[in-house]
């Protein structure tokens, strides 16, 4: 990874979390970290010409609009971007860019090798032959993954990914409206899977995270996609990108949990190549407020200095409670916990089964969890104890990035960012 810094940006919803870092002997520095909400997002159907439905993009509220009106949806948000972006000293023009919308649909298709232009015409032209959905509704790129050889024929793996159209329709003209045109925007989960795949290399190999050796260069162009007419968008996912060749070694059949509000993100990784991926929505709400307030009362119990300075501020308000009465209270929230997380564990052992079906009865090595909801209490015990695979909070070896003082309040939440770390790793 080049030693220079870079600015980045996820984009979950509408939520935007931006840094600025910098990579130097194999570590990530965090030198900025900025978090902004632009509301909510509901795509809806409204009669149009002819009663016929019409997909828009409108903020949760004001009447529906159709049209180019749904343009001025997004004014006020991107008012509101722009102007943080301002505040944050952004150059537009170096801003790495991830997206992560619910819905994201993606396919792993198995090709003879051809040109970069031949599979870029199979893919762009007859891409409707590899979906059973409508795919006018959808943006659809391709990633190149593996090249490799079967019965004498060379022949090459490709992740489709296909994003909902209003989502990034949406995501778009709010850039146009903060005054930038995103050039490359990658899928939050590919950056999520680039980290792991990177460190799981690093741990087996002691490269450096972000080598380049062992890896092909898929070359050629990169245009965009039509999304309306007379207009291209920058792609979903960079082909230009390393063809991922990396070879993690033994015990790195992964699954990768990025649990957020509202939503969770399933990965994958079969020996450090994308192997599945997938998302659902998932309510945590009720439950994670007293999460973190527990969290925070055992902490000013067993180690007060390790809190926060906002932490400490909010503990002097609680009245600690007795010994046994806390004791009663961890064991009501950790099973509130699981039986919220019910649905999570249920559709893991189903991929389970299903890659353990592909690999001759190997199941998955080990499970990571990372996300906005990956430092809630329990969360490793439960995972392990209800899957009987090792869960661990976070990153292979016990990796994470080093924050500078400035923003050394986040520092607590290094666990939440692996697509904004898997971002930096990304070779231009």
């Amino acid at each position: 990874m080049s030693k220079a810094k870079k600015w980045l940006a996820v984009v979950r919803d509408e939520h935007w979390t931006l840094a600025k870092v910098l990579s130097r002997k194999g570590t990530l520095h965090v030198l900025r970290l900025s978090e902004l909400e632009l509301g909510d997002f509901v795509p809806t159907k409204e009669a149009g010409v002819g009663g016929e439905p019409v997909e828009t993009s409108i903020e949760a509220g004001p009447a529906a609009r159709t049209g180019a009106a749904a343009r001025d949806a997004a004014l006020e948000p991107a008012a509101r971007l722009k102007l943080w972006l301002r505040r944050e000293k952004v150059p537009l023009k170096q801003l790495r860019l991830a997206v992560s919308y619910l819905g994201v649909i993606t396919r792993i298709i198995v090709l003879p090798k051809m040109s970069a232009k031949d599979l870029h015409i199979l893919l762009t032209e007859h891409v409707d032959q590899y979906f059973t959905l409508n795919i006018e509704d959808y943006v659809v790129d391709y990633r190149v993954i593996e090249h490799f050889t079967e019965e004498e024929q060379e022949r090459q793996k490709v992740l489709l990914a296909a994003l909902p159209k209003p989502r990034w329709e949406r995501f778009y003209q709010i850039c146009l409206g903060a005054g930038f045109k995103p050039e490359v925007v990658d899928l939050a989960a590919d950056s999520t899977l680039r980290l792991y795949a990177n460190l799981g290399q690093r741990r087996d190999t002691k490269r450096k995270v972000g080598s380049n050796e062992g890896s092909a260069k898929v070359r050629g162009e990169t245009p965009g996609i039509e999304t309306r007419a007379g207009e291209t968008s920058p792609i979903v996912a960079t082909r230009a990108e390393n063809v991922a060749t990396v070879n993690a070694g033994k015990g790195s059949d992964w699954a990768i949990v990025d649990l957020n509000a509202g939503r969770v993100e399933f990965i994958l990784l079969e020996q450090g190549k994308f192997f599945l991926y997938s998302d659902m929505e998932l309510a945590l709400e009720s439950v994670v407020d007293e999460l973190y307030e527990y969290k925070i009362i055992r902490q000013r119990e067993c180690a007060p200095e390790v809190l926060s300075e906002g932490e400490r501020l909010r503990a002097g308000e609680l009245v600690l409670p007795g010994e046994l009465l806390l004791e009663n209270r961890q064991e009501f929230l950790r099973v509130e916990l699981e039986t919220a997380l019910l649905p999570v564990l249920r559709t893991l052992e189903e991929f389970f089964n299903f890659f353990a079906a592909r690999h001759f009865g190997k199941s998955i090595d080990q499970v990571f969890i990372t996300g906005g909801y990956s430092d809630l209490p329990f969360l490793e015990e439960l995972f392990t104890d209800n899957l009987g695979i090792e869960a661990q909070i976070g990153f292979p070896r016990g990796w994470r990035p080093r924050f500078k003082k400035k923003v050394r309040a986040y520092e607590e939440q290094w666990m939440r960012h692996a697509s904004l770390y898997g971002l930096a790793f990304r070779e231009d």
